[in-house]
């Protein structure tokens, strides 16, 4: 599918959905990334889901197109390094008790993210998985070492 149909069709599909909810979208293919994508969710109040995926470029990336920031809230889901499949951090990780692949760029992504809902004033979700760096909680903790007391 284009990148311009799928926009189409998402455009159609938000609009049959009732507007009293909130909604958000992952996509994981880079090509969808586009200026017609962001226009459909922003006029739908729909949020982008920023996910660190195999296929997909680095949150921070997502984060500096423009229009990324399209709905009333921010989500964020720290899967995968890019370029890692999953299968792989699986057999690296497990059993998701420490950090065996550190990613400091991830890491700082995160903390954009976070800076930017403060100074929006929006809410934002930030889901990390075990498979981003090797234990999600020790990530999480990492992220929140690197916030500004006052975003903590």
């Amino acid at each position: 599918m284009s990148p311009e149909r799928f926009a189409e069709r998402l455009d159609e599909f938000f609009s049959a959905l009732p507007r009293d909810a909130m909604y958000a979208v992952e996509i994981r293919n880079e090509e969808f990334l586009t200026p017609m994508y962001f226009t459909v969710l922003r006029e739908h109040g729909v949020a982008h889901v920023f996910n660190s995926w195999t296929r997909m470029p680095p949150i921070g990336h997502q984060l500096d197109l423009p229009g990324s920031v399209s709905g009333p809230f921010l989500v964020a889901r720290a899967l995968l390094r890019p370029g890692r499949t999953y299968d792989e951090a699986v057999d690296a990780f497990s059993p998701y008790d420490r950090i065996l692949d550190p990613s400091p760029p991830l890491r700082r992504d995160l903390v954009r993210l976070i800076e930017t809902a403060v100074h929006t004033r929006i809410p934002a979700y930030l889901l990390v998985n075990n498979r981003a760096e090797g234990s999600s909680p020790l990530t999480i903790a990492e992220v929140l070492r690197l916030l500004p007391p006052a975003a903590a």
